[in-house]
């Protein structure tokens, strides 16, 4: 709750929710405890960021109480693995998209209810949408990690459709959001891992 705003039910203490997750995240990593840490709160902040009303109302209760679980699938696996490459295709047919390509590793990608799918548009630019984990077309496959705290997984979009409503936020604003999306996510990342390496020195 502490990337949501007070007016869709989180908040933080400070009022400055990213210092607030930072400390969280810095305990997280200090005690190694398991859960998609960041995976959720990236999607949490994208939702209460961009998101219409109708989807706010739909996914945010879920998420904030830790009934539903959201994970962002951006980074890709080679040969698209550079930092910032996106090669999965939303192609629109009528009033839906269909979604084609694979993402790599994605966090919790196995007990995600919802994915935020960073995609390339058919105008080059990007796009992201909120796809449920149950769509047809969508498959996950387990990866192994050396990280026990931590699940990853390969997802893979083969014509998985959207609807058009499944779109968050607009093209015009898209890559915008996903830079702020990996900024904060690697803050809350380093937060965890400076906790972790405290704990071991």
């Amino acid at each position: 709750s502490l990337l949501v705003g007070e007016e869709d039910g989180g908040g933080s203490i400070s009022g400055r929710g990213v210092c607030d997750l930072a400390l969280v995240a810095f305990e997280f990593g200090r005690s190694a405890a398991p859960g998609p840490l960041t995976a959720v709160n990236a999607v949490t902040m994208a939702i209460t960021r961009s998101a219409n009303a109708g989807q706010k109302a739909d996914l945010l209760p879920g998420l904030l109480d830790g009934t539903r679980i959201a994970t962002w699938a951006w980074a890709e696996p080679q040969p698209r693995d550079r930092l910032g490459t996106v090669g999965l295709t939303a192609a629109r047919r009528g009033g839906q998209y269909v979604l084609d390509g694979s993402k790599a590793p994605v966090e919790a990608a196995g007990s995600a209810d919802v994915f935020l799918v960073t995609a390339l548009a058919e105008d080059g630019g990007l796009i992201q949408l909120l796809v449920p984990a149950d769509t047809p077309g969508v498959s996950v496959t387990p990866l192994g990690t050396l990280d026990l705290t931590r699940r990853y997984g390969r997802v893979v979009f083969d014509g998985a459709t959207a609807p058009a409503s499944a779109v968050l936020g607009g093209p015009a604003t898209a890559a915008a959001d996903v830079e702020r999306q990996l900024q904060v996510a690697l803050v809350i990342q380093l937060a965890e891992m400076t906790g972790a390496m405290d704990r071991g020195l």
